[in-house]
């Protein structure tokens, strides 16, 4: 009877902290043994769910439709910002193509370059790209992902990262320059 009570006089809760208050303050965590009553509860919380977890504040929705409305020249800066960068990364790579074949990124802020079988085999043979990517982070103190974390397919490439500043880019490239001429004269 007393399950039923709270089920029957339950509010319908539109905040998730009374929500969890209420949960966190009945004397035992299963105060309604019925099952029934469980499925009605659970009802009244889904009614509400979607609202609470899955769908953006309303501060969000209007800062999004903000910047979607009046960031053209934000947007248009940061465009350029990437561009110059990507370029960059890709001159910088060009230098080394007995290192590594990519394919120039359109709208990402990072490139994906395939390194050539036998300079992988060299650096780090039997290991694929996640070996050759923890070389270059221990020798050439050079950050990149493994392309492996990707899938089967991105085995044998690295994601290279180009949202730092030119200064960065053109150090960690140095230091490439530098690692693979160590290793490769």
């Amino acid at each position: 009877a007393a399950a039923e009570n709270l089920v029957k006089h339950q509010p319908i809760y539109y905040d998730s902290n009374q929500l969890w208050w209420w949960w966190n303050n009945c004397e035992t965590k299963w105060e309604l043994t019925d099952e029934t009553n469980i499925i009605l509860l659970a009802k009244k919380i889904l009614a509400v769910h979607d609202a609470l977890v899955t769908c953006a504040p309303v501060v969000s929705q209007f800062a999004a439709q903000a910047a979607l409305e009046m960031a053209d020249e934000d947007v248009e800066t940061f465009k350029n910002y990437f561009q110059k960068r990507r370029d960059l990364t890709c001159k910088r790579l060009d230098k080394m193509n007995h290192v590594f074949e990519y394919q120039k990124p359109d709208s990402a802020y990072f490139v994906f370059p395939r390194i050539k079988r036998e300079i992988i085999q060299k650096i780090a043979p039997g290991g694929g790209s996640w070996q050759f990517a923890i070389e270059l982070l221990e020798k050439a103190k050079v950050a990149t992902v493994p392309g492996s974390a990707f899938g089967p397919r991105g085995e044998n490439h690295i994601r290279m990262c180009f949202g730092r500043s030119e200064k960065d880019i053109n150090l960690a490239f140095d230091r490439l320059e530098k690692f693979f001429g160590k290793n490769f004269s």
